[in-house]
């Protein structure tokens, strides 16, 4: 197998797994503490079980699916040292061979963060419709 294509299908085994544990985490949360949180943080988390996992799963969903974004963002080509820029070391043709190969092929944790976010997000659009 080519080295520079991905394994997809790790990649959706991985991210399959990783949303149903968060899934399943909220529901074990909702049953052990949902009366607590209904009675303190009402206004916020709603008052049944559905209200309160679509909010938690947004939450969840954007706070990985900026992780993902951010770790993207930061193996990126483009850098801006701003007003230090002649105090930091250069980059040899190496380190530039390296960034340019991360971007044409971001790290697996980059595809998995991102595809769980937005998938949590979905299912909170979709729970929150239905």
């Amino acid at each position: 197998m080519n080295k520079l294509r991905p394994n997809w299908t790790s990649i959706l085994v991985k991210v399959a797994i990783l949303a149903s544990a968060l899934i399943f985490a909220n529901y074990l949360l909702i049953y052990l503490f949902g009366p607590q949180i209904w009675s303190r943080a009402g206004y916020f988390f709603g008052n049944e079980a559905r209200i309160t996992t679509s909010i938690l799963l947004f939450i969840e969903g954007g706070i990985i699916l900026a992780l993902g974004t951010l770790w993207a963002s930061g193996s990126m080509d483009n850098v801006f040292y701003g007003k230090y820029a002649k105090t930091t070391a250069s980059l040899s043709k190496e380190d530039w061979k390296q960034r340019k190969e991360q971007m044409e092929n971001p790290s697996d944790v980059i595809k998995i963060l991102i595809l769980t976010g937005g998938l949590l997000l979905t299912a909170c659009f979709v729970l929150l419709l239905t």
